[in-house]
């Protein structure tokens, strides 16, 4: 999650692969250059004409033991709890988290390209002037024969058999809202896809793209499509002559008092967050508490990974347990030119944080959690609730 006041170049520039004793602060990375590195590297005895190195084979085990474990595995790089760039490269987990996965730190990148070397972001990185952020191993680039053997590595690889939709990247079907389902089948903007199904607010189905009630809907009467005769209105699913006791909103039969799309009249819609009760857009009656529900969905997903918490969280946002309420309640943000908050008490749909959450009207950048599964439908509610009932610190 993006929120904080923070400029493209500083997050392009995120460190991907970092060496052992070379992870550094945000505050520190651009101030290093290649004579630093030079320096490092020539110490460590991994200079480019390979003194004092050990020999590296093009095959995963070799480039593990002589490059990952050696250089990038360490706590506080690319292992232990945090690891930087969300990026683990600890024996038994490098292949996973390297084939057909986006970098985190360069938007369109893609971590390893099985059989491209010059497009995957891993070989770039290791090169000088890589198109995002700095050279690496940071404080101590590899020797050309080590870079020459991850690349020739990377040229043996075959394409995963993951489903693709077309492009570069792995998707889950059971879990991507841009195809949900199949490659083809887009939810809804801001509704999220569980188990291959887009999940809409209560009572509506997806039907296109919005999701619609189907037992008053008179575009979609019963079933996606079905449209009813002009003169008919959608009465709880069936085309029919009037309404009854419901409201008539251009042929579709509503309940006023309850639809939060019609709520206490025909196209009067409620904020992200709210509910319709008695014809009237409120926050749900039940408390949402900080500290025991939404904290820990902010914890679980957008800290455990290194994103954002501490050395180096991304964005300069921290959001572990000790300061992620102060980051976020009434923080502007520059992404939208300073006009728009992270959190915003009481308005979840001015709320960047909400935007950045369901992947819509956004001014930079991509969905949160990033490279990883949206957040459930159900957590999302929890959060857009929390911050309509005032987003205390309780």
């Amino acid at each position: 999650m993006i929120f904080r006041n923070v400029s493209p170049v500083w997050v392009a520039s995120i460190p991907l692969l970092l060496t052992v004793g070379g992870c550094v602060s945000g505050d520190t990375a651009g101030d290093a250059g290649a004579d630093s590195q030079a320096d490092t590297a020539a110490e460590s005895g991994s200079g480019g004409d390979g003194t004092g190195e050990e020999e590296c084979t093009p095959t995963i085990e070799s480039i593990q033991a002589v490059i990952f474990d050696a250089r990038c595995a360490s706590s506080g790089c690319h292992g232990g709890d945090a690891p930087a760039a969300s990026l683990v490269l600890t024996a038994g987990n490098s292949v996973s988290q390297l084939l057909d996965v986006p970098a985190t730190g360069c938007d369109g990148a893609i971590r390893v390209l099985p059989g491209q070397r010059d497009n995957s972001w891993l070989y770039q990185k290791l090169r000088p002037s890589p198109a995002c952020g700095e050279r690496m191993p940071f404080g101590g680039e590899l020797s050309a024969a080590h870079i020459e053997c991850v690349g020739a590595w990377i040229d043996t690889l075959q394409g995963s058999d993951c489903e693709k939709c077309g492009g570069d990247v792995c998707i889950d079907l059971q879990t991507d809202s841009l195809h949900c389902g199949a490659c083809d089948a887009a939810c809804p903007p801001g509704v999220g896809c569980e188990a291959g199904a887009c999940v809409c607010p209560q009572g509506q189905e997806a039907c296109g793209d919005s999701c619609v009630n189907l037992l008053g809907d008179v575009s979609n009467c019963g079933s996606c499509g079905n449209t009813c005769a002009d003169g008919k209105v959608c009465y709880l699913g069936v085309c029919a002559d009037t309404c009854a006791a419901l409201e008539d909103c251009s042929g579709s039969c509503v309940d006023i008092d309850s639809d939060p799309m019609n709520c206490g009249g025909c196209g009067i819609t409620c904020e992200a967050g709210a509910v319709c009760d008695a014809g009237g857009c409120d926050c749900d009656s039940t408390p949402v508490s900080f500290s025991t529900e939404v904290l820990p969905i902010l914890v679980e997903r957008c800290t455990a990974l290194g994103c954002h918490a501490p050395p180096m969280p991304r964005a300069n946002l921290d959001l572990t347990a000790a300061v992620a309420l102060n980051e976020l309640v009434g923080v502007s943000t520059n992404q939208c030119g300073g006009q728009r908050v992270r959190v915003d008490p009481g308005n979840p749909g001015g709320s960047y944080m909400v935007s950045k959450l369901d992947g819509i009207d956004l001014c930079f950048g991509t969905q949160m959690p990033k490279g990883a599964t949206p957040l459930s439908t159900a957590a999302r509610q929890t959060i857009k609730t929390w911050i309509c009932q005032g987003a205390q610190d309780n």
